[in-house]
């Protein structure tokens, strides 16, 4: 939080994993304080090789928001119990029925987070988000609920229509929930054609609306069943724009080359280790900072480490999250 001695105000912002408001101070001489909250977002924080993973402190960040220096108020290291995280696994449900063989590791992996997680299951159908599984601190629960897909092919539509249905539509938790998503899916755009752009309309406002809401994407590649996911361009695009989309909201994309893993629990075991190893970073930001999504870049001054954060900070306030239907 900016001192009292500082002259400069800092806007009131308003994010979507803590609405709390604080109170910047100014000196005697000042007019009335301006009212000020905290910008929020998510980062990991993870070695570069196999040491292990090193705890950091804000003394250790620079960071700029559209490209101007803002303060870091406090940087919270998640613990191990993690009672403040909803997961949500979202499959794509027109996905080879291969996918089905993977059950038990999906399975383990919800059975494996702390007990405090909140987990949800969900498939994504007709470019929607169809919830199998409310969030629920009963993961064997939610792992009953798994099953192989259903759909045919191309039933999802788009899933990055799924996900700008779930930023839009997340249900409710109280306040200072870390919200992230597992999803399993091919990542093509079936409306844009086979080959990769990068402005993609329907990837861009996904990645948007995830960044607004403050929801980090990691996603794992696998083949749906239908012709084009044999042509090179569509594998090309696909894995493409998971990445661009994964990386733009502080996660990671997890393939194996053009074809489809030969396990996962690989990539659920880097999943875990990053979620625990994220810390929320707490941030004023100066008043000539305009509202909106802007660019948020975070430097890292550690040895043998790496960091991953989101692109984009939302500033402002957000809407009200409908609850799921």
């Amino acid at each position: 939080m900016a001192n009292k001695r500082f002259k400069t105000f800092y806007r009131a912002t308003f994010t979507f994993l803590f609405g709390v408001l604080a109170v910047v101070g100014t000196d005697a001489q000042e007019p009335a304080a301006v009212p000020a909250a905290d910008a929020h977002t998510i980062v990991t924080v993870l070695p570069k090789g196999n040491e292990n993973v090193p705890r950091i402190q804000a003394s250790n960040l620079n960071v700029k928001v559209d490209g101007k220096a803002a303060a870091v108020s406090s940087l919270t290291h998640f613990d191990h119990t993690q009672n403040n995280l909803q997961l949500l696994l979202l499959i794509d449900d027109s996905a080879r029925s291969s996918l089905g063989l993977y059950l038990k590791e999906m399975s383990s992996f919800l059975t494996s987070l702390p007990p405090n997680v909140l987990v949800g299951v969900a498939y994504i159908q007709n470019g929607g988000v169809h919830f199998v599984q409310p969030f629920t601190p009963d993961h064997a629960a939610a792992a009953s609920t798994l099953h192989a897909p259903a759909s045919p092919s191309g039933a999802n539509a788009d899933p990055y229509f799924a996900l700008t249905d779930l930023a839009k539509r997340w249900p409710s938790a109280a306040p200072g929930f870390r919200h992230e998503v597992v999803m399993i899916s091919n990542g093509v755009s079936s409306y844009s054609g086979l080959r990769y752009d990068p402005d993609n309309p329907y990837v861009t406002n996904a990645t948007s609306q995830a960044q607004k809401a403050g929801i980090v994407v990691y996603s794992i590649y696998y083949k749906d069943r239908g012709f084009a996911q044999r042509l090179g361009a569509a594998i090309n695009s696909g894995q493409n724009y998971l990445i661009q989309m994964s990386e733009a909201t502080g996660g990671e994309l997890y393939y194996e080359g053009f074809e489809n893993p030969v396990s996962m629990a690989p990539f659920f075991s880097q999943i875990s280790r990053n979620l625990e190893n994220q810390y929320e970073l707490s941030l004023a930001v100066p008043t000539r900072v305009k509202d909106g999504l802007q660019s948020l870049k975070v430097k890292l001054n550690a040895p043998n480490a790496k960091l991953n954060s989101a692109s984009d900070v939302f500033i402002g306030e957000t809407l009200e999250k409908a609850a799921v239907r």
